[in-house]
């Protein structure tokens, strides 16, 4: 199947699953993409759903707010972060970016498993470090100094690094949109606990 052929199915799909069936949004778009999973190469699938999901926002124009990040994070799209604390802690999405500043100060590079505050749930992820180079390309295959906080749920425990201290992430890879990191040295300390746990994990984050 071509992708224009594809795009048209997941488009007439989404509006038959959403109109008729009564659907969410969110059900009837997963419910068309996973759809064309039988009739598409299972590695085109992902930038081709991509593609669609932004087909799919533009059809349905801005009625739901926030409802396309939903879907793409519950499609696997939108990045992830695996780190090893007393239990292992995931999220189904991980955002990177590269905030520029003043000539006089460093840039900052963000990891953060949210697209938006808005968005921002009771678990969550959020890295940060200073940094010198002026892109992400710059960073790959270096090591840098972070600030590290995890929140494994809402209200619950949450565990972070000394302001006196950092996590070395390393950034490993950029390929398109996706950079790939591992937190590859420091401790974590939990606000429940007190326990320490060294600073493990990998990180897969959709550049924005």
């Amino acid at each position: 199947m071509s992708r224009n052929m594809f795009k048209t199915h997941v488009e007439s799909s989404f509006l038959k699953h959403y109109r008729s069936c009564g659907l969410s949004f969110v059900t009837a778009l997963l419910a068309c993409l996973l759809t064309a999973v039988g009739c598409n190469k299972i590695d085109e699938l992902n930038k081709m759903a991509k593609d669609s999901i932004d087909e799919a926002k533009k059809t349905v124009g801005e009625e739901f707010p926030n409802v396309v990040e939903t879907v793409t994070e519950k499609a696997g799209l939108a990045g992830n972060a695996n780190i090893q604390l007393d239990d292992e802690f995931t999220t189904d999405a991980c955002y990177a970016s590269l905030v520029e500043q003043s000539p006089d100060r460093p840039n900052v590079l963000k990891l953060q498993s949210y697209a938006s505050p808005e968005s921002e749930s009771g678990k969550s992820i959020f890295i940060q470090a200073q940094v010198g180079d002026s892109s992400l390309a710059d960073l790959v295959g270096k090591e840098v100094s972070a600030q590290v906080f995890v929140q494994t749920q809402r209200d619950g425990e949450a565990w972070f690094t000394d302001p006196a201290e950092s996590v070395q992430v390393k950034i490993t890879a950029l390929e398109e949109d996706m950079l790939s990191a591992e937190l590859v040295g420091g401790k974590l300390h939990s606000t429940v606990s007190g326990n320490s746990v060294d600073a493990d994990g990998t990180i897969e984050a959709v550049v924005q």
